[in-house]
C-alpha cells in the first residue's frame, strides 16, 4: 500500500491529528503487509514523526513523484497481519 500524502497545518502539527490521521488510515488496510510512502529529504520533522510511527527508510531517490531535484526517501512500515 502507497500513502500519497498526508499534511496538516503548520497550527495542528504537534497536536496528534497527523498521528491520528495515520492510524484511521492504517487501520482501514489490516492484512497488508505493508505501507509506503514518500517523504522530501531534510524535512526532519516529518522523518522523525514517521520514524516514531515505525517507519523506516528503505530507498533515497533523486525525484519526488518524478519531479527533479527533490531529493526524497521512501520509507515503510510492516502492517500487522490480523
Amino acid at each position: 500500500m502507497w500513502l500519497d500524502r498526508l499534511h496538516v497545518a503548520p497550527a495542528e502539527q504537534g497536536s496528534g491529528l497527523a498521528a491520528g490521521l495515520l492510524h484511521a488510515v492504517i487501520v482501514n488496510y489490516v492484512g497488508e503487509p505493508s505501507i509506503s510512502l514518500e517523504v522530501i529529504k531534510g524535512n526532519d520533522r516529518a522523518i522523525r514523526f514517521y520514524e516514531r510511527e515505525g517507519f523506516v527508510t528503505t530507498e533515497e531517490r533523486d525525484a519526488c513523484g518524478g519531479i527533479g531535484g527533490v531529493p526524497t526517501l521512501v520509507m515503510r512500515k510492516a502492517l500487522s497481519r490480523a
